[in-house]
């Protein structure tokens, strides 16, 4: 039998977590003195950077995504969590209602995400 909790109980049970410089997704990590998203290691290269500034919109936010999925060293998992990470970092439902983040740090410095399995 399945079990009902209230939102006080989920709120305590998963508090939110506050964006902090180190947090990692799969081989993501957010650097949070520079505002990049970095996967360490590929292949090619010793690392590969996002710039958040670079992702104030869900439409920019959607090009790098799709930049990374044409990379030959990419693979599905660092995809999806590519994904997870951005939305925790961004809050991809807000960017694609129409959110446009005017100042990046301020709005990073105050970011909270429910963290779960799949951040760590």
């Amino acid at each position: 039998m399945s079990q009902v909790f209230t939102a006080r109980e989920l709120m305590e049970m998963y508090p939110p977590h506050k964006l902090i410089d180190g947090d990692t997704w799969g081989k993501w990590t957010y650097n949070g003195k520079n505002l990049t998203l970095v996967i360490n290691k590929p292949p090619y290269c010793s690392e590969y950077d996002i710039d958040l500034e670079q992702c104030r919109t869900a439409g920019e936010a959607l090009n790098w995504i799709a930049h990374l999925s044409l990379k030959i060293w990419i693979e599905d998992g660092d995809l999806a969590d590519l994904v997870r990470a951005l939305h925790d970092i961004l809050d991809l439902y807000a960017l694609a209602e129409g959110l446009v983040i005017e100042d990046i740090r301020e709005y990073l410095d105050n970011r909270t995400y429910m963290k779960d399995e799949h951040s760590e």
